[in-house]
């Protein structure tokens, strides 16, 4: 059996008393199991550590708030006022009077994947749109004089 030497207690324990730690050479923590759960029950006591457990409780109810249903919808409201400055409820205006299809090539997308497409100058709304024809968009409106040169017969 492998052992090794707790740097806090200074015994001699087998490996299996030590946690895992990756940025050490050997993969293990410097402190045996013992020790590191002593230093947790002194340092839980101190207020500093009563505070420690008070934010991880707030952090915790913060990401269950994320997850439900309003704290997606206000997440989404943020997002969307911030990159197009329009609200959830005129984006979902906007997918109801598309009646849930694309713009472009009118298949049925479903709400969770519409992409928003915009003009990138003024950050104008133009439509909701799949991500196919978005991203044949995006494309084509970079290299939009070299197709209209194309089309028109004069590119060489």
């Amino acid at each position: 059996m492998e052992t090794k030497i707790c740097t806090k207690c200074g015994k001699e324990k087998p490996k299996a008393q030590f946690h895992k730690y990756k940025l050490a050479k050997d993969g293990l923590n410097w402190h045996c199991k013992d020790c590191v759960n002593e230093y947790h029950r002194v340092w839980d006591k101190t207020e500093k550590g009563r505070n420690n457990h008070y934010r991880k409780e707030r952090s915790l109810a913060k990401k269950r708030y994320l997850c439900s249903e309003k704290g997606k919808r206000k997440s989404k409201n943020s997002r969307l006022k911030h990159d197009y400055g329009i609200t959830l409820d005129e984006h979902e205006k906007m997918y109801s009077k598309q009646n849930g299809r694309c713009l472009i090539c009118e298949r049925n997308i479903d709400y969770k994947d519409v992409v928003t497409n915009h003009d990138h100058k003024t950050n104008k709304v133009r439509g909701l749109l799949c991500s196919s024809c978005n991203i044949m968009l995006g494309w084509f409106e970079n290299r939009k004089e070299k197709i209209m040169n194309y089309l028109s017969g004069s590119a060489t």
